[in-house]
């Protein structure tokens, strides 16, 4: 697999909306821009274009009205309507000959200069290369299964080069620290010191990317996504919901949400060959970012960072591999966050999310979080939880509550091994049938065991917390107890034999024959039900 170091130099032009802008309008036709922009700076198609793509372009470009740059040494990414694409534009349509570059002309006054690049110490100055390589080994075990955006051996090669010759540039170097610090937190249950250097040498790298956006690549992404799950896994809720939203933004920056089937510079320059590998890889990590995204939002109870246009095709599963399930778990969340979702909609998620399979403990754990989720919103939607659905929900969570036990004793310390079996306490509390209390002992077993196998702060807390609401829901419960013992009283059954008595004897065979010689109205009415 090639990854991320390659430059990303491509334009993608796709059709967005129906309308279109004042720059592309020339009596009902596209302008002179739109035809220079897609005929003017590209060059004789090589090798790797096929002539069915050549016609599927010259399709697209006669239909856009919508066009996207992405300059080619910087990975700039943006609209042609923008106002750093739009003197750019202007200078093509008049037939400059060195049109105005893609740049954030008369951005503000200027009074101040930018900020300098500090001079940080590299990775491997203070960090030796037998460490690295025994925490990149722990990553690609236990966490790249689950997301998949990094192929271990062109990973590893270039770590080895860059631990050999110094070259790297400073976003593979924060994606080394991202790397790192996972495999490091799966393996140790107390952070070393160098753990919080290399993190925190990945923090200045990554701001020092997005400080300067000539330096941002899809390693910055990839760096960005690791960071947000370190942050998941060690920080509170907002520092990593915050991560992965400037991680989408970065991978709009970047264009990660469109295709590249067609392609245009911002700048004159050769056309770069892009691979199906390169492709693959960039609908990968832009996919993963956006599953991320919907689902910290969702835990989190913010809104998640929605894009426009996003015209990105779903990356091709492979064998071991989970993305795909990642993928459908977070549309299916996805599906049920708006506010007019019903309950009907929010059961058929249940029931679709309960079905995808799960080839690894940390993408069960990951569905258990999903339908936690869901299950929350169809509680607060439903005025009576049903039975068979509460049916689906367990067989979810009580598979994660193996897996929960599993990876404790493994010390593998996956973010949600405490979270699960606690929300599914405070769910089953909030069910409160008797459905949902038989689940409980399951759910109580599990978080002890979880909770004392880390004994930390949270664990203690989050134990201590749901035996609180415990015993409140106890004593809820002996409190209607005793409201319905003052209501008991004693009832005089009727005999057996009073039961079986023959009422024809007391009534005849009319039962209304009593009423035939009185002026009530009944045989009347009667005799008209009948007829």
């Amino acid at each position: 697999m090639l990854h991320a170091s390659q430059p990303q130099n491509i334009v993608s032009t796709t059709t967005s909306s129906t309308e279109p802008s004042s720059l592309l309008r020339n009596g009902g036709k596209g302008s002179d821009l739109h035809l220079a922009i897609n005929t003017g700076l590209q060059e004789p198609s090589v090798n790797s274009i096929t002539e069915e793509n050549t016609k599927s372009v010259t399709a697209v470009n006669e239909t856009t009205n919508d066009l996207s740059m992405l300059e080619p040494n910087k990975c700039r990414f943006t609209s042609a309507n923008s106002a750093i694409a739009f003197p750019r534009c202007l200078g093509i349509e008049m037939e400059m000959a060195t049109p105005p570059r893609l740049h954030s002309y008369a951005w503000h006054t200027g009074i101040r200069a930018e900020t300098p690049i500090p001079n940080y110490m590299r990775l491997h100055e203070f960090c030796s290369w037998g460490y690295a390589s025994s925490a990149i080994d722990v990553y690609f075990e236990h966490i790249n299964p689950v997301f998949d955006i990094l192929g271990k051996e062109g990973f590893r090669h270039r770590c080895e080069l860059f631990w050999k010759d110094d070259t790297a540039s400073s976003g593979f170097e924060a994606l080394i620290c991202g790397v790192l610090s996972l495999g490091t937190l799966f393996t140790r249950d107390i952070a070393c010191v160098i753990e919080t250097d290399i993190f925190e040498h990945g923090r200045c790298l990554l701001e020092q990317g997005t400080q300067r956006h000539g330096d941002m690549s899809l390693d910055h992404v990839m760096a960005w996504t690791l960071r947000s799950l370190y942050l998941r896994s060690t920080s509170r809720p907002n520092l990593s919901s915050l991560a992965i939203f400037t991680t989408v933004h970065l991978a709009e920056s970047i264009g990660l949400h469109r295709e590249l089937d067609t392609v245009v510079f911002a700048v004159d320059g050769s056309r770069k060959v892009f691979t199906p590998d390169v492709l693959e890889q960039r609908r990968r990590v832009f996919w993963v970012v956006m599953s991320l995204n919907q689902l910290f939002a969702a835990e989190y109870g913010h809104s998640k960072v929605s894009l426009d246009n996003v015209r990105c095709r779903k990356p091709i599963a492979k064998e071991g591999d989970s993305i795909g399930e990642l993928i459908a778990m977070s549309e299916l969340l996805s599906s049920c966050t708006g506010s007019g979702v019903e309950s009907d909609a929010l059961r058929v998620a249940i029931e679709n999310l309960s079905i995808l399979p799960t080839n690894h403990a940390g993408l069960a754990l990951l569905k258990a979080d999903v339908i936690l989720c869901l299950s929350r919103r169809f509680h607060l939607t439903c005025s009576k939880f049903n039975s068979s659905v509460l049916s689906t929900i367990m067989v979810v969570l009580r598979n994660a509550f193996a897996e929960s036990r599993i990876m404790s004793e493994k010390r593998l310390p996956w973010w949600n091994l405490v979270s699960v079996p606690f929300n599914t306490i405070c769910l089953l509390l909030s069910i409160d049938t008797r459905q949902s209390i038989s689940h409980l002992p399951a759910a109580i077993d599990t978080l002890e065991t979880v909770s004392k196998s880390w004994d930390t702060h949270l664990s203690r807390e989050a134990l201590q917390t749901a035996q609180m609401l415990i015993n409140r829901f106890v004593e809820t419960k002996r409190e209607d107890q005793e409201l319905l013992e003052s209501l008991h009283r004693t009832v005089d059954h009727p005999s057996v034999s009073s039961s079986n008595q023959d009422w024809t004897g007391t009534f005849g065979n009319d039962l209304f024959e009593g009423l035939n010689g009185q002026d009530f109205g009944w045989a009347q009415f009667f005799s008209d039900a009948v007829h």
